[in-house]
This record gives structure tokens, sequence and C-alpha cells, in this order.
């Protein structure tokens, strides 16, 4: 297994990296699980270079992972202090990467993060076909607390499962 970076999306170039392998991923699993309209749609509204720039300064933060130097993913949270919880808004890793405990260790520096930031729990969502993502959340620790169904726009919608973690310092 290979040890992984998580380098701060911040500059120009980091932001385009990461629209490069939002486009790459998504095509890779997602148009299976909701459709290539919802894909082509959510990429552009969501994980294009500009609203990716939008959601970091608007206190998202974004990471880039990597191993070797050589970007293989990209995380995003977002601290609720009302919440006491980090909300985990994306984890995503090209195919060719996936089950080899790399999902492990993003969710271990997540934890480290909400620790950090005197958090006590990690929340996300996940659609509710994505299975393959689920099983691995709930191996992680993650137990499915609610649903939901948002509307995004034309006449779309995200249908997931909000999951919840609990994190607590080992000191």
């Amino acid at each position: 297994m290979h040890s992984l970076d998580f380098a701060p999306v911040t500059s120009a170039e980091s932001i385009q990296i990461t629209a490069n392998l939002a486009r790459e991923i998504w095509y890779e699993h997602f148009p299976i699980i909701i459709g290539v309209k919802q894909v082509n749609y959510m990429l552009q509204t969501l994980q294009s270079e500009s609203a990716i720039a939008l959601q970091i300064q608007g206190g998202m933060y974004y990471y880039l992972i990597q191993t070797l130097d050589h970007p293989i993913g990209y995380l995003a949270v977002k601290p609720e202090s009302e919440t006491q919880s980090l909300f985990l808004s994306k984890l995503y890793l090209l195919q060719k990467c996936r089950g080899q405990g790399l999902g492990h260790q993003a969710i271990a520096f997540v934890e480290a993060l909400a620790l950090e930031m005197g958090l006590t729990s990690i929340t996300l969502t996940c659609n509710k076909n994505n299975h393959a993502a689920l099983q691995v959340y709930h191996h992680l620790g993650f137990a499915t607390i609610d649903s939901m169904v948002k509307d995004i726009g034309q006449g779309f919608v995200m249908d997931d499962y909000i999951l919840e973690k609990s994190v607590k310092n080992e000191g």
C-alpha cells in the first residue's frame, strides 16, 4: 500500500488539476448510477474550476490525494460548527486506485482534520445506489443515520443516505 500525501488545493493550477480529476473519476464511476446527463450537469455546476474556486472561498477545504507526487484523487471538507461536525463533501479516487486501502488512509486524514478543528464527528452524504462506496464507508465505521432527496436543479435530484462517524482524541 502506498503512502498518501494530502496537498491543499489553493492555487489556480491545483484547482484545474482537481477539476480534471473530477471529470475523469465521475465519468468512470457515476454514469451507471445517475446517468450521463446528471454527471454532465453536476460536473459543470459543482466540480468545474469556477465552482471549486467559489466553494473554497465559501469555507470548503479541498485536498489533492497524491502518491509519489502524482494526483490520484481528491477530497473536500467543510467544518460545521453548529453541529460540531466536519462535513465530508467529496472523496474520490481514480478507479485504478480503489480497493487498495487508500480510502482508509483518506478517512484517517479527515478524522485528524476534524480533531484538529475541535469537532466531534464526520458526516457525509452518499448516493443510495452507490453500493460500493456505502460498503466502504460502513466498513470504515460510518453509520447511516438518515436519508434525503435534494433538488439540485434542471430536474435532477441527489437521492442520498446521510452517514456519520464519531471521532475521539485517543490521547
